[in-house]
């Protein structure tokens, strides 16, 4: 399972999300995309067998309670159907979000439903350690003006394929905020 989001011309990266679910640490995602809308990820399941239906998909929890975040969209991918896309909007920062596929179904003949690890968004915490900080912002100035690839797209949190100023006033933005708990 993974976040997806994508960086320009400079391609789609995911953000890998444990599993089994519980598994430690969480994933955190810290990119806040402007092609998705401020709020909005796309999450991926995959699935080992062909996918023959999905009733849908919820957001089952949130910690702090506090949280927000609704499935806008979800459906069986149209290019790979052992893959189910979840859209989610209004995700608000600092927060773990749980979404749930309702009543899947597979070629095999498995049905049930599948709940996701918990995915931590934290706008600007390109380490991963739960709290955004100066570690954070030099992480992130130490990308300036490097090529966005698959071991830095963590630091291009604005998600617009390059590394500059506008991530790093981002980050700066964010700075003092945490997640509840420990990654």
């Amino acid at each position: 399972m993974v976040s997806r989001m994508t960086h320009g011309t400079a391609g789609t990266f995911d953000l890998n999300m444990p599993l089994p679910v519980g598994t430690m640490p969480r994933a955190v995602q810290p990119r806040s995309s402007g092609s998705l809308g401020t709020g909005n990820y796309t999450l991926v399941f995959t699935f080992v067998n062909n996918l023959v239906g999905v009733s849908g998909a919820t957001v089952t929890g949130h910690d702090p309670s506090t949280g927000t975040g609704t499935v806008l969209t979800s459906m069986i991918d149209t290019t790979d159907s052992h893959r189910y896309l979840v859209n989610l909007s209004n995700v608000s920062n600092a927060q773990y979000i749980t979404v749930t596929l309702n009543s899947v179904v597979d070629a095999a003949g498995n049905n049930g439903n599948v709940v996701s690890p918990q995915l931590g968004i934290l706008i600007g915490d390109t380490n991963a350690d739960g709290f955004v900080n100066s570690a954070d912002i030099s992480q992130t100035k130490s990308q300036s003006g490097q090529l966005v690839g698959l071991s830095n797209f963590r630091e291009d949190v604005n998600v617009d394929r390059f590394f500059n100023s506008a991530d790093i006033s981002l980050v700066k933005s964010k700075s003092g905020t945490a997640l509840p708990t420990t990654p």
